[in-house]
């Protein structure tokens, strides 16, 4: 999916259905950073399940690992937007660095967990590559809870309780990984952080990020763990 300024007429009035057709589907989407939401409104652009059919029909989804515009919900698109920057940014990073990013992010939902993506940070020159890295983005829809619990902690646990299991072993062919969790502001990186430490979350290797504390480059961006300590995503 891409980003692209609106510049239709704003007082015209387009349902989503009149803005879906053919191989494209295409839904309006705002910023929620940013307050005045009718000076920046863009129009966000997915291949439709006919779209994706035709691009694997002409090899340009080679190993099917694209996804249909039509499985997102209108809620959901500013969380895709924001996972398709992340792995764009790294990519780009690691580039720099002459190393490669390996992401999946279909076939990830288990019976417990549904992690926004799996990646690896590869050196082609040593033929190595990190270990494995999970990856949740904390999305828009605020006040979601799960067994009396803000989603965002079930899930964190959730893939705490998976660490160094048979059932991540049979799943994936790993015990151990990073679960690295990138929430929208430093307050509710801090209140993660002490909420999981109460919790006795402290062993797991859980690293946590807010938008705030990106830096320039992702690579030099300190994830903090529970213990209080740091890392960046080459130290994985």
């Amino acid at each position: 999916m891409k980003r692209l300024r609106e510049y239709t007429d704003p007082r015209e009035k387009k349902s989503d259905a009149d803005r879906a057709w053919g191989y494209i589907r295409s839904v309006s989407w705002s910023d929620p950073t940013i307050e005045n939401k009718i000076e920046y409104t863009c129009l966000v652009h997915g291949l439709t399940d006919r779209g994706l059919t035709l691009a694997r029909e002409r090899d340009l989804d080679p190993d099917h690992m694209g996804r249909s515009f039509q499985e997102f919900s209108n809620d959901h698109v500013d969380h895709e937007l924001r996972l398709n920057d992340f792995v764009d940014s790294l990519a780009t990073a690691l580039q720099e660095k002459r190393l490669e990013l390996i992401v999946m992010r279909i076939n990830l939902k288990r019976k417990h967990i549904h992690p926004d993506l799996l990646f690896y940070i590869y050196d082609p020159a040593n033929d190595m590559r990190s270990a494995p890295i999970f990856l949740e983005y904390e999305k828009q829809k605020r006040g979601r809870y799960d067994d009396g619990k803000p989603q965002i902690i079930k899930k964190v646990e959730s893939l705490a309780q998976y660490y160094d299991s048979p059932e991540c072993e049979r799943d994936f062919n790993f015990r151990k990984f990073y679960l690295v969790v990138i929430l929208r502001t430093e307050r509710k990186a801090n209140f993660l952080l002490k909420d999981l430490c109460d919790r006795g979350v402290n062993r797991h290797p859980v690293l946590v990020a807010s938008e705030p504390a990106f830096n320039v480059s992702l690579m030099q961006t300190k994830f903090r763990s529970v213990g209080g300590e740091t890392y960046s995503l080459l130290d994985l």
